[in-house]
């Protein structure tokens, strides 16, 4: 069964996270853990984000706790 954590970002933090992919210069990495929280904020499911970036499960909840709990919000991403 496919978990699902609630993620919320703010209006501020989703214009970073599009700005930063859309500035083309960062690493895979970096870019599929900004695609995950986005798709993440849109309410895909673990399952699905797992699917759309072929990454694993472990991925896609690291990358979504770290956000949630890092002090200074989703901008901690960067350090998933």
């Amino acid at each position: 069964m496919a978990t699902f954590q609630l993620l919320t970002l703010t209006d501020a933090e989703r214009a970073d996270l599009l700005a930063f992919i859309h500035r083309g210069t960062a690493s895979a990495r970096m870019l599929t853990r900004a695609h995950i929280l986005l798709q993440a904020d849109a309410g895909w499911r673990d399952a699905e984000i797992m699917a759309a970036f072929h990454v694993s499960r472990e991925t896609v909840s690291r990358v979504r706790v770290r956000a949630r709990f890092a002090a200074e919000g989703a901008t901690g991403w960067r350090a998933c």
